[in-house]
């Protein structure tokens, strides 16, 4: 795929995971953050909670959190652009944006996937994805969103066509056990006479295999990385294209 100067990436996510879930206490999994605190100083607790709600007469009459304890940490980086996620069903890594490409981020997710694994004694993978979410900046006050995107949502013959809200999700299945989910929706507007229109791509496979193997893993990564590359260049136009080269 063609690499675009103005790439509209907000955050790329590589994600994987893991069954069963980890069988240990979710404050164990802070014994990692030693060996990543060099390049991930900040961190952050991620815990779960339950909300128990209680019924009287048709009326809600008791609501009580109950904290369920620790679930994994979050390690960022200095400059908040990078940061990685270790949880007791997996693992994932983030570079928001400016995302400096695939041959940068992909080695880095893999090498803080070997920390997590080294430590504990995975099965299986029952999930492996790649998210990318773009912002496609329109700075024009009125204009057609099939200038920008292929097949786009679109109101009924008959209507009005002047759209002020959109949002359209599909799950795409691929026949070698992919799944490519593409949502395509308006964003609040963050700058004057501009619209921000966000087009989410995941794509995934959800075949469990056996977490040590390596050499299957990379190539699922590399199939993903092809199947998202191949979904941005069909969703957008040529206009789009010429707006990002």
């Amino acid at each position: 795929m063609k690499k675009y100067s103005k790439a509209p990436i907000e955050e790329a996510v590589f994600d994987i995971k893991i069954d069963p879930a980890l069988s240990i206490e979710g404050k164990d999994l802070e014994s990692l953050y030693t060996k990543v605190s060099d390049r991930y100083p900040i961190k952050e607790i991620l815990r779960t909670s339950e909300v128990i709600s209680e019924v009287k007469d048709g009326e809600l009459a008791n609501v009580q959190a109950r904290s369920k304890g620790v679930v994994g940490f979050r390690f960022w980086d200095k400059e908040r652009k990078q940061v990685c996620n270790f949880g007791l069903d997996g693992f994932n890594f983030s570079r928001l944006r400016p995302y400096s490409g695939w041959e940068d981020c992909f080695p880095e997710a893999m090498r803080l996937w070997g920390v997590y694994k080294a430590d504990f004694n995975l099965h299986h993978i029952k999930r492996v994805a790649v998210r990318f979410i773009n912002i496609i900046k329109i700075t024009e006050t009125r204009f057609e969103l099939a200038d920008y995107f292929n097949n786009p949502p679109a109101p009924p013959t008959g209507l009005p066509q002047d759209l002020t809200e959109f949002f359209s999700r599909l799950r795409v299945r691929y026949e070698d056990g992919y799944f490519a989910i593409i949502t395509l929706a308006i964003q609040m507007p963050a700058e004057p006479n501009t619209a921000s229109i966000l087009l989410d791509i995941d794509v995934c496979t959800e075949t469990p295999f056996e977490a040590v193997d390596e050499g299957r893993l990379e190539k699922i990564f590399e199939r993903l990385r092809h199947i998202k590359n191949d979904v941005f260049d069909k969703s957008i136009t040529q206009k789009t294209k010429e707006l990002i080269k």
